[in-house]
């Protein structure tokens, strides 16, 4: 009776491990990272009693410039990368869960991209159907990555709640060690200025969305349309009456630099030079007329 007893122990043992073994929101439905809303069962509860300690993890997320951040700006890809480290021993391979949550305990979790090593799957018991990044089959190594999207503005800090097992491949549970849930904050960063494209300012000002050259200055056509002008430019060859039209209305925004101070004095001076020419053509014509 004991040995059918044991018998009986391996194999359930060993049907709960390939249960979970391609990760327990897409088999199961369940998540197991200790965040709100789960069943509180946690990688701990059944992977236990290994030699290899209390897992260590490391939480990376990286921006577009590979920079690490701890606070998000609404709308940007970032890089996710989880590492499982082993107190002490060697596992065999590794597993993880993970997923993010705003304030209010909604799935924010929306991941792309993952190493071969994880996927994506919805846990379809947990209300919303959420979403986790988790183990993709036993894992030979033990850092997993993924992109994840952050939501939009608004939303405000948010928390990672992730979870790693290390395991012997015994065919079961035992023996392996499991994590306790493990958990990071996000912040929202508010930048005070983002914008793709033109820039309307309060309906008053259309600012370029390019950049302008060496030696050019924002100059505005006195409707509210600001663009990028060379410092020195002039209107020769305008008639008096358009020359004086866009004398008036194109005000150079130029700084109190000395250089930029003797570039518009120039410029001030091409533009009599110009009122001058065309005054000798006028009063040449009416004396010959």
């Amino acid at each position: 009776m004991k040995k059918n007893y044991v018998l009986f122990a391996l194999m359930f043992s060993t049907i709960i491990s390939l249960k979970y073994s391609s990760g327990p929101a897409s088999q199961v439905g369940q998540g197991y990272t200790g965040a709100p809303g789960e069943s509180g069962t946690l990688c701990s509860s059944c992977h236990s009693g290994g030699a290899f300690g209390t897992p260590i993890t490391a939480l990376e997320i990286t921006d577009g410039g590979g920079g690490t951040v701890t606070d998000y700006v609404p709308g940007d890809t970032y890089q996710v990368s989880l590492t499982a480290t082993a107190e002490s021993g060697t596992p065999f391979g590794y597993g993880f869960q993970l997923t993010v949550l705003d304030g209010a305990d909604a799935d924010v979790a929306v991941f792309s991209n993952p190493s071969s090593n994880a996927k994506i799957s919805t846990a379809a018991n947990i209300a919303g159907g959420r979403t986790y990044a988790e183990h993709n089959g036993t894992s030979a190594t033990n850092t997993f990555t993924f992109e994840w999207i952050a939501p939009s503005g608004g939303t405000g800090d948010l928390t990672f709640y992730y979870n790693v097992n290390l395991v012997n491949a015994n065919g079961g549970i035992s023996g392996d060690s499991g994590g306790s849930g493990f958990s990071t904050a996000m912040t929202e960063s508010i930048p005070t200025v983002t914008v793709v494209g033109q820039l309307d300012v309060n309906n008053a000002y259309i600012l370029p969305s390019i950049d302008g050259t060496v030696n050019q200055v924002l100059t505005t056509d006195g409707n509210g349309v600001v663009s990028w002008m060379d410092a020195t430019t002039s209107f020769v060859g305008d008639s008096p009456t358009n020359h004086d039209q866009n004398r008036s209305s194109v005000k150079p925004i130029y700084s109190n630099d000395s250089k930029n101070e003797i570039d518009i004095l120039k410029n001030e001076v091409k533009l009599l030079k110009s009122e001058i020419e065309a005054l000798k053509l006028l009063i040449d014509k009416l004396t010959k007329g």
